[in-house]
């Protein structure tokens, strides 16, 4: 989860990112933490993964989400993400929806809607 990279857990694994957690869960909770100590109430997740999607979705189920996310699968995955998990479309559940996709070309980043 790229927007929720765990930096912020210095406690954690390590792992490709130095102090990342290997818990997304907590993750969640400590960059969400981050986010509402500075005022920022919606995020986004740029390029989300099938892996980042899914676990974010386990999220929103168990209520953990503090402040709206709102996710941009990159393209390749997609309509895999719309197709598993329709109950993130159109309005927040969870505190979480899909909100697109997200495409990169050369080198830069665009996203499109989807409604």
């Amino acid at each position: 989860m790229s927007a929720f990279a765990a930096v912020l857990d210095p406690e954690g694994s390590g792992g490709l990112v130095p102090g990342a957690s290997a818990d997304p869960d907590r993750a969640v909770r400590l960059a969400a933490a981050d986010y509402l100590r500075h005022g920022i109430t919606t995020a986004q997740e740029g390029a989300a993964d099938p892996a980042s999607v899914a676990g974010l979705a386990r999220a929103a189920e168990a209520g953990t989400i503090p402040l709206d996310v709102v996710v941009y699968p990159v393209v390749q995955w997609g309509a895999a993400a719309f197709t598993e998990h329709p109950e993130l479309t159109g309005d927040f559940r969870g505190r979480l929806r899909l909100g697109g996709y997200k495409s990169t070309s050369g080198g830069g980043c665009a996203w499109a809607a989807t409604s």
